[in-house]
């Protein structure tokens, strides 16, 4: 149990009529979505709500339901974005993953232990009917370390949108990782030098914290071409289709998931290969190796929520009211 824990306690005590409140709106909204034609409102509504849990998980530091929550914001874009009515299965993934949700914040609320392990089926069901590869144990320790990561990233400059140069400065950093693709190894110090120029620039952390992990891998895949060479060229064509999402105007959410993910393949990868004295954002790889394969716990039952218990409560009251009437008869 972590140190702050007692400080978390005390803000989810804070801000518990905030987070059922964000909770309840969720809900409200995938009911609307999944009874109207109309997607947009009822879907912003819901991405709303699920941006505010985020943002107040991650000052909790409970980065592990912060996968889970981006993973439905990721699949609630999709279904958003789709130019058909969403499949029964999503919508009831996403119903399913909100009363989890509301589940997981009455457990935090008094200091409840939430089990990684536990998490892990709902966010794999959300990916499957998002259409993304399912992911195991280590795939969701490298998320939510990313995302504890993403959240101690300094931001530096602030800007509401990215300036100007950087259209250009993606427009570079693509040719070069086209160079890199075909195995012109001169391009990686050119491509190298253009991300961090990049990073200095952008605003969004999961995307500066993904930069940062490719100038790392470029930095590796020089020194040793054989061994980590290989994983860059097999990571190349994600950088690439991030370059080219933040040259696009696209939800931000659709970029966040990307860095997270193509930084979540390229650290595991990095981490089996190489040195363990090897620093990757920071940290040495023995820190990360220690951190991806710490163990998640038994998968156990996360619970309904309160509200549900009491409804529950009020049910068994009732009819043990009615047997009392028939005995007394």
């Amino acid at each position: 149990m972590r140190t702050e824990r007692r400080v978390d306690t005390i803000v989810f005590d804070w801000l518990r009529e905030g987070l059922d409140e964000s909770v309840s709106q969720l809900l409200a909204a995938l009911e609307s979505l999944s009874e109207s034609e109309q997607t947009t409102e009822p879907a912003f509504d819901a991405m709303q709500a699920l941006k505010t849990l985020d943002n107040v998980l991650a000052f909790a530091g409970e980065h592990g339901v912060r996968v889970l929550i981006r993973n439905q914001h990721a699949a609630l874009d999709k279904i958003d974005r789709a130019d058909t009515p969403a499949e029964p299965q999503a919508l009831s993934a996403q119903v399913e993953s909100a009363h989890i949700l509301r589940s997981i914040i009455d457990r935090l609320i008094f200091d409840g232990a939430i089990n990684k392990a536990s998490l892990l089926p709902m966010t794999n069901r959300l990916r499957e009917q998002a259409g993304f590869p399912e992911i195991d144990a280590t795939g969701f320790q490298a998320r939510g370390l990313l995302l504890e990561q993403e959240f101690n990233t300094s931001i530096g400059k602030s800007f509401q949108t990215d300036p100007p140069d950087v259209r250009s400065l993606l427009k570079h950093a693509e040719r070069e990782a086209l160079g890199v693709i075909r195995h012109d190894w001169s391009a990686a110090q050119r491509l190298a030098a253009l991300l961090s120029k990049l990073v200095a620039e952008i605003s969004r952390r999961s995307v500066k914290n993904a930069l940062l992990l490719y100038i790392d891998a470029l930095a590796l895949a020089e020194v040793d071409p054989e061994r980590i060479g290989g994983v860059v060229k097999r990571s190349i064509g994600r950088l690439l289709k991030l370059l080219r999402l933040l040259a696009m105007d696209v939800p931000r959410i659709q970029v966040q998931h990307l860095a997270t993910e193509a930084g979540a393949i390229l650290l595991t990868e990095l981490t089996s290969l190489a040195d363990k004295n090897t620093c990757l954002l920071g940290r040495e790889v023995r820190e990360w190796q220690s951190d991806l394969n710490a163990t998640m716990g038994r998968c156990q039952f996360l619970g309904v929520d309160l509200l549900t218990l009491q409804a529950v409560q009020d049910v068994f009251i009732d009819e043990l009211g009615a047997v009392e009437d028939v005995l007394d008869l």
